[in-house]
């Protein structure tokens, strides 16, 4: 199974249908942006650093999947969202994790 589809029963799993394939979707655009992506601990939240070594920084969703809130205030829609723009919203300091940031995603039930 890929990391891909790992990520994406893990947000159905954890979310339900519905808003685990809205987060699931959103997470595919910014992970297409070149950034590390793990769930969050509610479907509205969304964990993302630059790469799988680094933690991640955990931003809101709001307007029904359509819209990022940074830590730092700013809002955008996750379509204009672009890579400098998500590294500059990211928190500055980065600590390194013993676990691969998106490996969160991975550990599913036997039965999935």
């Amino acid at each position: 199974m890929s990391n891909l589809e790992k990520l994406e029963k893990s947000c159905v799993h954890r979310f339900g249908i519905n808003e685990g394939r809205k987060l699931f979707s959103l997470m595919k655009i910014i992970r297409k942006k070149d950034f590390c992506v793990a769930t969050g601990w509610d479907s509205k939240e969304i964990s993302i650093s630059l790469s799988c070594s680094l933690r991640g920084t955990l931003c809101r969703i709001v307007d029904d999947y359509k819209f990022l809130i940074f830590p730092d205030g700013f809002k955008e829609k996750v379509y204009n969202l672009n890579y400098i723009t998500i590294k500059d919203h990211l928190k500055k300091y980065g600590s390194i994790s013993n676990y691969s940031h998106c490996s969160v995603d991975s550990f599913l039930p036997q039965n999935l």
